[in-house]
């Protein structure tokens, strides 16, 4: 995860700092930061062995180094993560049967073993978490988002790219410095956060979907952007009872 000066940003929970134990957090300026490799593969390899590590370990040791490999899995744009699964010789299917035996053996997964493994099961068949890079000037923003999720709200479309392309270059005079944005459909608010970033005073983000609103409110804390706040708004329901007020009023 590369970002301004070589540094990103990341959660400094112990998952993390057990993906990778070399990693420096820092806090600067309030905020918690993690030094990237200047070789993105050195990344890559140390998550090819801390999944390669799951073959042979055994129950009460595995729970952590599942959450650990999802957490890290997580991290990276899906087919990066993808390769150092099949670098590593891991998929969902090789996992399956671990997954059964969890549900036979403990049916209330008091271990939480069921649910780690379903988690990176997820993630593995591509049904999981990911990060997604939109650069804006010289920084880029990191986004939380679903490929392949369900729905729509999920996915970074390329129309919300072309948004924040469109803010970032002024594109026919369009300056969002001091404004105030409103995001119809935000998804992931990709173009929503991008205009906050280049100086927009407020921005709201708005979704029908309340996973997408989630998940903008993650996107949007994750990148420290304090003048984001995000609001319900269903445009078909709005526009269906602005319809009945004036053929009320008539």
């Amino acid at each position: 995860l590369t970002g301004p000066a070589g540094w990103t940003r990341s959660a400094s929970e112990a998952s993390i700092a057990a993906a990778w134990p070399g990693a420096q957090l820092l806090g600067v300026r309030g905020r918690i930061l993690k030094r990237a490799s200047p070789d993105t593969t050195s990344t890559d390899e140390e998550l090819v062995g801390l999944l390669a590590s799951l073959r042979g370990q055994p129950c009460d040791q595995l729970v952590d180094r599942l959450r650990a490999a999802a957490a890290a899995m997580a991290l990276l744009e899906q087919p990066e993560a993808l390769a150092a699964a099949e670098r590593a010789g891991i998929c969902a299917s090789s996992l399956i049967p671990r997954l059964q035996q969890a549900v036979v053996h403990d049916a209330d997964d008091a271990s939480g073993l069921a649910a780690a493994l379903s988690e990176l099961i997820s993630s593995l068949s591509g049904q999981g978490e990911h990060t997604l890079r939109l650069a804006v000037r010289e920084s880029a923003l990191l986004l939380w988002c679903r490929p392949r999720g369900a729905g729509t709200g999920t996915r970074l479309w390329r129309a919300s790219q072309l948004c924040a392309w469109a803010c970032e270059t002024h594109w026919a005079g369009l300056d969002l410095t001091g404004s105030r944005v409103l995001e119809l459909g935000c998804g992931t608010a990709a173009a929503g956060l991008a205009a906050a970033a280049l100086g927009a005073r407020e921005v709201t983000l708005t979704d029908v979907d309340p996973a997408a609103l989630r998940l903008a409110k993650r996107n949007a804390a994750r990148n420290f952007l304090p003048n984001v706040r995000v609001a319900h708004l269903d445009a078909e329901a709005s526009e269906a009872s602005e319809a009945a007020a004036e053929e009320a009023a008539a």
